[in-house]
Order: structure tokens, then C-alpha cells, then sequence
């Protein structure tokens, strides 16, 4: 600077006592003085540097302020883009939910008719133990067809098996989708377990967004 130079200038001319006659100790102090005052100028300038790099970070951290609240609103964002796709995924899981207790019911109802089945068979087989009852006294009374009478029997005996047979084999099946229909429910009460923790946790990132919506507030105040 002109200050700096001028300084530097009276320091040259009072550093030689043979141009001007002065006095020893008035050089000296002339000296010392001129030192001082360049001291207090370097020190100052450091001074005026250091405030300047200090304005220039203040002046950044709103900007990084900005940049983070920025990121934040991003990240919040994601959470509610996620808590969308596990709402869909709950919807979906419930609509399945409904097609099981659907595919439930209408097992249930083919059930009931297989029971009306059976029911009919077994009346049938109740008409059938009468007709062979029938056969029987028949059988008392002319001894001549007892081996075909007994043939006509195992035939009935035999299609009675076959029908129970069918029966269990139906109730096997009743009772493997009853236990699918249970695993099915415990999948539906885990996911809502799920569904709640991320419920949550949105909670906990909505809070923390909150407050730091409010430093940001206080700090641009």
C-alpha cells in the first residue's frame, strides 16, 4: 500500500545519518519508531485479512445451511415415497387377504356340498342297508342266490370304502388350507407390525425435521 511505501522510504532515508545530520539518539528513535508503526501496520493488515476470511465463511454457512435443509427435505422425500410403496404393499397384501378368504369360503362351501354328498351317500347306503336287509330275508327265504346275494354286498361294502376313503382324503384337504389360511393371517399381522415400525420411525424423521426447520429459523433470525 502507499502507507507501507511511504513507511519504507522514511526508514531508508533515517537508516543513513551521513545524508542528514541528526543526532545519534534521535535516529535511533526515528528508527525504533518507524519499526513500531511498521509492526502496527503488518498487524493491522493481518487483522483486516483474518476479518475477511471470517466474513467469507459467515457468509458460506448460509448456504450450507441451505444445502442441508435441502438434503433433509430429500431424505424426507425418500421416507415418504417408501411409506407410499408399503401403503401399496399393504393394499395389495389385503386384497390377497380377501382372495384367500374368498378361495375360503368357497372351500367351505364345496365342503358343505360334500358333505350333503356324503350325506346322500350315506343315505344311500342306509337304502342299500335296508335293500340288503331286504336280501337277507330274501336270502332266508329262497337259499337258492346266497352267493350272488353276498357278491351284490362286497360290491356295496366296497363302493362304501371307496366313498369313505374320499371323504377323509377331502378333510386332509379342509385342514391344510385352514392352516394356510392361519399362516396366511400371522403374515398379515407381521406386515402390520412392519407397517407400524415405519409408521414410527416417519414420526421420529418428521420430528427431527421439525426441529431442525426451527434452527434453521433461529439461526436466520
Amino acid at each position: 500500500s502507499v502507507f507501507h511505501l511511504v513507511i519504507s522510504m522514511l526508514y531508508l532515508i533515517f537508516s543513513e545519518p551521513t545524508v542528514f545530520v541528526l543526532q545519534p539518539t534521535n535516529v535511533q528513535f526515528t528508527r525504533v519508531l518507524l519499526q513500531l508503526m511498521l509492526l502496527l501496520h503488518y498487524c493491522s493488515y493481518q487483522s483486516n485479512l483474518m476479518i475477511s476470511v471470517l466474513h467469507l465463511m459467515i457468509s458460506v454457512l448460509p448456504l450450507m445451511i441451505s444445502v442441508l435443509h435441502l438434503m433433509i427435505l430429500m431424505f424426507h422425500l425418500m421416507i415418504s415415497m417408501l411409506h407410499l410403496m408399503l401403503s401399496v404393499l399393504h393394499l395389495m397384501i389385503s386384497v390377497l387377504h380377501l382372495m384367500v378368504s374368498v378361495l375360503h369360503l368357497m372351500v367351505s362351501v364345496l365342503h358343505l356340498m360334500i358333505l350333503m354328498f356324503h350325506l346322500m351317500i350315506s343315505m344311500l347306503h342306509l337304502v342299500f342297508s335296508v335293500l340288503h336287509l331286504m336280501i337277507s330275508v330274501l336270502h332266508l327265504m329262497v337259499s337258492v342266490l346266497p352267493l350272488m346275494i353276498s357278491v351284490l354286498h362286497l360290491i356295496i361294502l366296497m363302493f362304501h370304502l371307496m366313498i369313505s376313503m374320499l371323504h377323509l382324503m377331502l378333510s386332509v384337504l379342509h385342514l391344510m388350507i385352514s392352516v394356510l389360511h392361519l399362516m396366511v393371517s400371522v403374515l398379515h399381522l407381521m406386515i402390520l407390525m412392519f407397517h407400524l415400525m415405519i409408521s414410527m420411525l416417519h414420526l421420529v424423521f418428521s420430528v427431527l425435521h421439525l426441529m431442525i426447520s426451527v434452527l434453521h429459523l433461529m439461526l436466520s433470525v
